[in-house]
């Protein structure tokens, strides 16, 4: 789904990258979870218009993925993994 609260987060020369309330409730998500650190941004290539969620931890894309019920299973994995 793609939302028309979009802010412009950042760009560079293939994509502009945004925030809005789905990266959001993404990153609470993740939060929620014990995972610090963690951004969630989406991707929209200038020239194709294709767009990815992105998960980003310390400036490295950890995930990239079209769905965005995925990039949430990605994180629920990330906090078994990462549980102590």
């Amino acid at each position: 789904m793609f939302l028309n609260d979009n802010k412009l987060a950042g760009s560079n020369e293939i994509c502009d990258f945004y925030q809005n309330s789905m990266t959001n409730a993404a990153e609470e998500w993740a939060k929620g979870k014990g995972l610090l650190g963690v951004k969630c941004l989406l991707a929209v290539n200038k020239t194709s218009n294709e767009k990815d969620y992105l998960l980003v931890r310390k400036g490295v894309v950890i995930h990239e993925n079209k769905q965005y019920e995925a990039l949430a299973a990605h994180i629920d994995i990330m906090a078994l993994v990462e549980a102590k």
